[in-house]
């Protein structure tokens, strides 16, 4: 907290203490990669359990509804 402190009150002719240079960059894989069966598939049953999940979920309300229009 003192550093902070003392960094806020330097005077405004201190040198500036940024480092000049941008940080590396971040390896990316090289384009043009081929995805596996294996992670295709995988992403296939993620996409069809979401679908799964989302119509029991509906499927629930329209549900949960009709039984409170039936009790009214």
């Amino acid at each position: 907290m003192l550093q902070s402190l003392m960094l806020f009150l330097a005077p405004s002719a201190a040198p500036v203490q940024a480092v000049p240079s941008s940080p590396p960059a971040v390896a990316r894989p090289a384009p043009g990669r081929r995805r596996s069966l294996s992670a295709s598939l995988g992403f296939a049953l993620r996409v069809a359990g979401n679908a799964v999940g989302f119509a029991a979920l509906f499927a629930g309300c329209w549900l949960a509804l009709q039984l409170l229009q039936a009790i009214l």
